[in-house]
């Protein structure tokens, strides 16, 4: 009888802590992801940047499903959800479009506050979800 307990709540402990591994794993990926759309985006900001903005576009489109996909059905990121979906329509509605049309110092005005706090608050949360 106690051997079978023990043997239960070993299990039990491993699941949890499986549980916690993963969910951890899952963060991180969603933030590498993140980091991508991000860095990317600020290439473009930089006029020096060779590369051109349709590769730069695409490749934040990527990153883009790649967050979308991970967090879809996931009520844990039901906050990054909500701050994701602000940043992604003024990235695709507004700062994108003022880069590609040369408002670069619009642009930057534009990232280094709305979108800047944003994508803090993610990574925040992301570091909380994370850790858990």
């Amino acid at each position: 009888m106690l051997k079978k307990l023990l043997l239960g709540l070993l299990f039990l402990t491993m699941a949890v802590m499986s549980g916690q591994s993963a969910h951890a794993a899952d963060a991180n990926a969603v933030k590498a992801q993140l980091m991508t759309a991000r860095e990317n985006l600020v290439a473009m900001l930089d006029v020096g940047d060779k590369t051109p903005a349709a590769t730069r576009i695409a490749a934040i489109g990527e990153a883009t499903k790649s967050v979308d996909a991970a967090i879809e059905g996931a009520a844990e990121y039901a906050a990054f959800k909500e701050v994701w979906a602000a940043f992604k329509t003024t990235r695709d509605g507004e700062l994108i479009p003022l880069i590609t049309s040369g408002k670069i110092a619009e642009a930057k005005a534009l990232s280094a506050s709305v979108q800047s706090e944003r994508m803090k608050k993610m990574v925040g949360i992301l570091a909380e979800l994370g850790a858990k």
